[in-house]
């Protein structure tokens, strides 16, 4: 029993200082580049509009450069939500594996990256 309690308590304290470290704060000067490195990462894979669901990534693509430039002028919260809207871009292509066959196993890798992007510019 008093090992159990000393295993909570040492989880416990090990664990709080890793909740701290993963609330960090970026400048803004961070959360521009974090955007503009998840643009062209977006970008990276485009390029060949023959394939299906090009579209959506490129909207995906334009939509996070669209919110890179309102994190430019300071407006996070509206940033933020328009990341969501590439975040929602790249889901529908993630989702819909058998059609955008070509682009769906990248969908997911941006996805985090739009996430961390949106992280980042909520911490701001």
């Amino acid at each position: 029993m008093k090992l159990l309690k000393h295993s909570a308590l040492a989880c416990l304290v090990l664990a709080t200082p890793l909740t701290f470290a993963s609330a960090k704060f970026v400048s803004k000067e961070e959360a521009m580049y974090i955007c503009v490195k998840t643009v062209n990462n977006i970008k990276h894979i485009t390029g060949n509009w023959d394939v299906p669901c090009t579209d959506k990534v490129v909207y995906a693509a334009h939509v996070a450069e669209g919110a890179c430039l309102l994190v430019d002028g300071g407006k996070y919260s509206d940033a933020a939500s328009t990341l969501e809207l590439s975040f929602d871009s790249l889901n529908e292509v993630y989702k819909d594996a058998e059609r955008c066959a070509y682009y769906s196993s990248e969908a997911m890798r941006l996805m985090g990256d739009v996430r961390y992007a949106i992280s980042a510019i909520k911490s701001i």
